[in-house]
């Protein structure tokens, strides 16, 4: 199954045809991060501007409108406008755009823990080498280790205004700034 995120709905399609198998309707403007998917649930950031910004949890499968029989659960307030959260170990880390890291129960939706860390927040969650990293868009990634407390590693700053997120390649971790790319790597 396919699964695609746009302006007003999230659909899921049959792959070799693109037939439409269900939908989900949730009436926002175009969405920016993209789906994550695990516990049988869908997280989807339902679109809308900074500060209206929803994130749903929708059960997996279904046919046709399933609006009102799939949404487990839905986050209505500080939810990310940009960046894309990550599920690591049955536990869901995501950015809020008030700078505040929130770790949530994915099934339930309660919230494990928030931690306030420095700075505005556009770049996505990170998950690589047994670790979470956070940008900021000022430079700053906090690097923290998953888990059911507040654990920061470590924080590295580097010049430059950050706004996308990062990525890995072979044992490097490559962060964009406006003018620069750097690659980071263990020796």
């Amino acid at each position: 199954q396919m699964i695609s995120n746009g302006a007003l709905m999230v659909t899921g399609h049959i792959p070799e045809t693109g037939e439409v198998l269900w939908q989900v309707l949730y009436g926002q403007d175009s969405t920016i991060s993209r789906i994550v998917h695990g516990d049988g649930l869908l997280f989807v950031n339902c679109g809308g501007a900074p500060n209206r910004t929803q994130l749903w949890a929708i059960r997996e499968g279904g046919s046709g409108d399933v609006t009102n029989t799939h949404v487990v659960w839905k986050m209505t307030d500080d939810a990310p406008h940009q960046s894309s959260p990550v599920l690591v170990d049955d536990l869901l880390y995501l950015m809020s755009d008030r700078g505040e890291l929130i770790c949530k129960e994915p099934v339930s939706g309660e919230d494990v823990w928030t931690e306030r860390l420095k700075n505005d927040f556009g770049a996505s969650l990170l998950y690589a080498d047994g670790r979470i990293y956070i940008t900021s868009k000022k430079g700053m990634t906090t690097v923290i280790e998953p888990g059911r407390t507040f654990n920061k590693l470590a924080e590295n700053e580097l010049d430059g205004e950050i706004w996308a997120s990062p990525a890995v390649a072979g044992n490097s971790l490559l962060l964009r700034s406006k003018t620069h790319l750097y690659r980071i790597r263990n020796e």
